[in-house]
């Protein structure tokens, strides 16, 4: 009998001589090593046609790569000699230009413009179009797929040469362009790692011979650590990400959303994706998302309790009316209807315009391109040019002692963190200017057409100190400092006020009263609170521009990505109809749980999911000692027991039958492990089997856990 050659060209003992033979040459099957392997491949080529956008097509991407590994595996069997590995390496270079000359031969035959001379014409232009994306992934999947077949060394070689090209994928090309969302990209390089260590695991050098429980439990310690890798990984991924979107929008898991902290970074980038439609008719072109009133140096504004009592953050289940936290002249304020169609932002997010007094989602409809779609209704404040013409716009009386807030209203939104610094600059501004407007206008015409310029590069300060570099020293910066210097002087001369982000909309997009809201129209601003307007929107930002440094300016939304959502929403606009209310009769205190339980889970999904995992491997590990507590059958007991014990010995036990010659030779050895197998063996073959016998059993295995497995720290 000859001796079995394995596929990586490793030797087996011939089972009758036991000698050794060699050789080079496996037939193809398909194991476990080479399906991880050529998954994980798979992942990263299909970056290649990520990367070519519409320069090639998915299904045909996908389908050259599969035919790449076909012929490679094909091949591999087929032939297996020297001079069958020639032909192989031929037929596979050649095969891709075999099939566009089989396109391009029967043109000839049909000369002109003929129906069928222009589907060939047509079938030439797809080809060559996704040859340009698809060649070179076939290529090394095809090559790299006929050598692993062939050789383990070549195998586990080229798994590190595939963890090159990847990293030199995402060197070059920009990976905010390929993937926005960080939890994508993680996935990505988590389930490359996970599917290539599983892929090592199972095809180790021939000299190591390993089981089945260990190969399992390899498996699942490499699955928590490239899980718990991802986990950690995650963070610093978003905070990269939330600085290439202008610094106020945050990746949460699935979509994007607005940051509750408001941040000072040293360099930003924009994009220009699409987050969002919005439908409105009136003045106005601020929409907020959240508001953020509480402020401590170390950390910056940010969301506090009282931010989320009085501003509506989450979109309602259905038909909701808001009342505003204070009395709000009618006289002084318009009604602004508005509609918001979702496409990449968070479904459950709550956008509108200054005070929200109603909103209504509406049921979506079948195959949307839309999270979602709601309308609202908002109170704004009715001011003529309120931001250039403050003395014409009355907000603040002189005898608006408090500004119509409570002591400790006013103590919280006027808090500056006692900033000296900060204060006299203020007065500095404010000096000689005795009204509250007058004082407003100044810090406002200061910031926005001062010395300051816009920039996304502000840079490092050398203290640390990033807003007092801004005021002080660079005086360029994005938004966010506007923001952070208007309100902290405004706070510093006691003028209550709050940080708000959201968007800004561009009144030059307008198609219909539809206008595009894209990531690089994220946008702060500052809200004074007046007693009559409510709160008062001001946008400090300086619209000069850094000199010297490069803007790319966004070309707008693709054409004809709008035109189709705009063509969708025209078509079920008609349609659209509020979601009703569900009754507190209808929602069962089961649906309850389960909504809640599903928020629960959407919130704290990474800890669950470790811990599920955690519980996973202690339940393998421990399940014949729980079955063992479980069962009230005395001899089910004491199998399942002894079952335990070997599991945590690392040795296999007879399921069914008698003891094999290892395990009776093994226990022979240990006196406590023999009367644990003396016992198992009574349970399994003597007619009487009591519970007093399981009893003395579990005596003993008490003594072997003090005696071995806690001296070994096995249990």
């Amino acid at each position: 009998m000859k001796a079995s050659i394995n596929r990586y060209g490793c030797s087996i003992k011939d089972p009758n001589n036991g000698t050794i033979k060699t050789g080079t040459v496996y037939p193809m099957k398909t194991d476990a090593a080479m399906i991880s392997r050529s998954i994980a491949l798979f992942l990263i080529l299909y970056q290649f046609r990520l990367i070519a956008k519409d320069l090639a097509d998915s299904w045909i991407f996908v389908v050259i790569v599969l035919v790449g590994f076909v012929i490679a595996a094909f091949l591999s069997r087929k032939f297996t000699s020297a001079r069958g590995i020639g032909i192989s390496l031929v037929i596979i270079a050649f095969f891709p230009w075999v099939i566009r000359l089989l396109v391009v031969l029967p043109r000839t035959f049909f000369p002109g413009m003929s129906d069928v001379a222009l589907v060939l014409d047509s079938l030439l232009f797809h080809i060559d179009r996704n040859y340009f994306a698809a060649l070179a992934s076939f290529y090394w999947m095809a090559f790299t797929s006929f050598f692993s077949l062939h050789s383990r060394a070549f195998f586990r070689g080229e798994i590190l040469a595939s963890d090159v090209l990847l990293a030199i994928i995402f060197g070059m090309a920009k990976t905010g362009d390929i993937y926005p969302l960080p939890i994508f990209m993680i996935g990505l390089f988590a389930s490359v790692a996970f599917l290539q260590l599983i892929a090592f695991i199972l095809s180790p050098p021939p000299e190591l011979k390993l089981k089945t429980a260990e190969k399992t439990a390899a498996i699942l310690v490499t699955l928590v650590l490239v899980v718990l890798g991802g986990i950690l990984f995650l963070k610093p991924s978003q905070e990269a990400a939330s600085r290439k979107s202008g610094g106020l929008l945050q990746p949460k898991i699935f979509k994007f959303d607005f940051s509750q902290i408001l941040k000072l970074e040293s360099e930003i980038s924009m994009n220009d994706d699409l987050m969002f439609i919005v439908k409105k008719e009136g003045g106005g072109t601020l929409l907020r998302r959240y508001v953020m009133s509480g402020y401590k140096k170390t950390i910056g504004f940010f969301r506090t309790d009282t931010d989320q009592e009085t501003q509506p953050t989450v979109l309602p289940d259905s038909f909701t009316k808001f009342i505003p936290d204070f009395p709000i002249d009618a006289k002084k304020t318009n009604i602004v209807e508005q509609e918001y169609y979702i496409v990449n932002f968070d479904s459950q997010s709550f956008i509108a315009m200054n005070q929200p007094v109603e909103a209504s989602p509406f049921e979506n409809w079948d195959a949307s391109s839309f999270n979602s779609v709601y309308a609202v209704k908002s109170l704004i404040p009715s001011l003529d040019d309120a931001y250039e013409n403050m003395e014409e716009n009355i907000l603040l009386e002189e005898d608006d002692i408090g500004y119509g807030l409570s002591a400790e209203e006013y103590t919280f939104y006027t808090d500056f963190g006692k900033d000296q610094r900060i204060k006299a600059f203020a007065e500095e501004i404010v000096r000689g200017e005795e009204s509250i407007n007058g004082k407003i206008a100044r810090v406002y015409n200061r910031l926005k057409h001062g010395e300051y310029v816009y920039s996304l590069k502000p840079g490092i300060a050398p203290d640390g100190d990033q807003l007092a570099y801004f005021l002080f020293d660079s005086k360029k910066g994005y938004c966010s400092y506007y923001a952070f210097a208007f309100a902290l002087i405004l706070r510093s001369l006691g003028i209550p006020c709050r940080v708000a982000a959201g968007f800004f909309v561009d009144p030059e997009t307008n198609t219909f009263n539809y206008y595009p809201v894209r990531a690089d129209m994220a946008h702060a601003w500052v809200e004074v609170f007046s007693p009559s307007f409510g709160w008062v929107e001001f946008d400090p930002t300086s619209q000069t521009l850094a000199a010297g440094e490069e803007f790319t300016f966004s070309q707008g939304v693709d054409p004809e990505l709008f035109s189709h959502l705009m063509q969708e929403i025209l078509e079920n606009h008609s349609r659209l109809q509020p979601k009703q209310a569900v009754d507190d009769f209808t929602q069962s205190g089961l649906v309850k749980l389960v909504v809640s339980a599903a928020r629960l889970i959407k919130r704290y999904w990474g800890i669950i999911l470790v811990l599920t995992m955690l519980c996973m491997i202690i339940l393998l590990r421990m399940r014949f000692l729980i079955l063992s507590k479980l069962s009230r059958n005395p001899r089910k007991k004491a199998v399942f027991l002894w079952r335990h014990v070997g599991t945590h010995l690392r040795w296999r036990i007879a399921p069914r039958s008698a003891l094999n010659s290892f395990e009776y030779e093994w226990a022979g050895q240990n006196n406590v492990v023999y009367t644990l197998y003396r016992y198992a063996s009574t349970a399994r073959f003597a007619p009487s089997y009591t519970m007093d016998n399981f009893l003395e059993m579990k005596d003993s295995y008490k003594e072997l856990r003090e005696r071995y497995f806690r001296k070994h720290t096995i249990i």
